[in-house]
């Protein structure tokens, strides 16, 4: 199989910041799992008198996965953006590469989650009482059918939202929607003031719909050097600039961080007001990427070797934390149950967060990079036997028609 480039040039701090926002996702469903006071504020759910206390801090958005998945939208936005600006497929040619580099290890990662049901591994359900959550208890009770489980990866996570053996599914349809939205978006305009009036009219209709982070998305990349350029003009002083993205970048993870109070609870810090969850995380992910174009030593930091290899196994990362967490985790968590609760706890995170890196990585390295290529080969597949252009000339414009391996990228 050949090695080529991918289509897109890499931004590495962008793909160390979706690796970030994975990690945020997991550390949710740790926290939620653990201590599920700090993400529910159940009064049943409380093991500590810090847990409601810690949920409603700033501190809150290393594990406030919804604001990880805002982020999530946004870079799908701006990354499939500049594929548009610089691919040579046709519209439903992207549709069908995008569907399968989705769909295949959300196949994979699903085939995993009902090998551990099949073979009865999954010990949520007895942590949950020693945890107190009761979001870890409703998982996996039920039994187990590969074709439903097939078609829910294939289909109904797609069509429907089905997400019964993996929750994190929850998000692709979302995602597939929101890609061909930016797919028809540069399709049928390539003026991009045309795309901004139109972005506009869409984000002012849309105002609490996740689809508008890709416009977002769409709107970062084609007018990011005007941004930078801008920022700059209005602070010509560089210290000062400085000083101003820093607070801006602090200022979107503090809205981030915002947490979704139960009724009659009143945050310390957010005074006065119960903030809409879904539309300040949405603003927040927004203005992180936007400051990140002009804060140097972030995209240094994320651009990293710990943060390119976050980025690359990210997507892998982000669908096959839960039935590990929901197996190892949880059996970790009622082995130990004699334990004192803390040093369960500590046991049991400890252990879960480097086996589902180490898991990711190998699933990456051995199954993930195959999927991407394939689904890059499908495309253009796609064109070749439907498109009107002369195949030759199909042939010449998008190299040759079989799989190719592509070790970097996860567009």
């Amino acid at each position: 199989m050949q090695i080529t480039k991918s289509e897109v040039t890499k931004i590495p701090y962008l793909d160390g910041l979706r690796g970030v926002a994975a990690l945020m996702v997991m550390f949710a469903h740790l926290m939620i799992t653990l201590y599920p006071a700090v993400i529910t504020f159940l009064p049943s759910e409380v093991h500590t008198s810090y847990d409601v206390a810690l949920g409603i801090s700033p501190f809150s958005f290393l594990w406030r996965g919804n604001f990880a998945v805002c982020i999530f939208f946004v870079i799908s936005g701006y990354v499939l953006s500049e594929f548009c600006s610089k691919t040579k497929l046709s519209f439903p040619a992207q549709i069908v590469r995008r569907y399968f580099r989705l769909a295949f290890p959300m196949l994979i990662t699903s085939m995993f989650a009902w090998a551990l049901l099949r073979f009865n591994l999954y010990n949520n359900y007895k942590a949950s009482s020693i945890t107190h959550s009761g979001w870890l208890s409703m998982w996996y009770q039920f039994h187990p059918y590969f074709f439903k489980m097939v078609v829910e990866a294939l289909y109904g996570a797609f069509v429907k939202g089905s997400a019964i053996y993996n929750s994190n599914l929850w998000t692709m349809q979302i995602e597939l929607i929101g890609s061909v939205y930016v797919f028809l978006l540069h399709s049928l305009f390539k003026n991009r003031y045309l795309r901004l009036g139109l972005i506009i009219w869409y984000i002012s209709n849309n105002i609490h719909n996740y689809l508008i982070l890709f416009a977002c998305g769409a709107f970062l990349f084609d007018f990011k050097d005007e941004i930078i350029l801008f920022l700059r003009l209005a602070i010509p002083y560089d210290r000062l600039r400085n000083i101003f993205v820093i607070m801006g970048f602090c200022f979107s993870v503090y809205l981030g961080a915002f947490p979704e109070l139960q009724p009659g609870m009143t945050s310390p810090w957010y005074p006065g007001f119960t903030p809409h969850l879904q539309g300040w995380h949405m603003l927040g992910a927004t203005l992180l990427v936007m400051f990140l174009f002009n804060w140097q030593k972030m995209q240094e930091w994320l651009g990293s070797q710990i943060g390119k290899f976050l980025g690359k196994i990210s997507f892998v990362l982000y669908l096959i934390h839960l039935p590990i967490i929901c197996c190892l985790t949880a059996w970790i968590i009622y082995f130990t149950r004699r334990l004192p609760y803390p040093v369960a706890t500590f046991l049991a995170a400890g252990l879960t967060i480097p086996f589902v890196v180490l898991i990711s990585a190998l699933t990456y390295q051995y199954v993930d990079q195959y999927t991407t290529s394939f689904s890059r080969w499908a495309g253009r597949y796609f064109d070749r036997c439907f498109s009107f252009k002369n195949k030759k000339l199909v042939d010449e414009e998008q190299g040759v028609e079989r799989p190719e391996v592509v070790l970097e990228g996860n567009t």
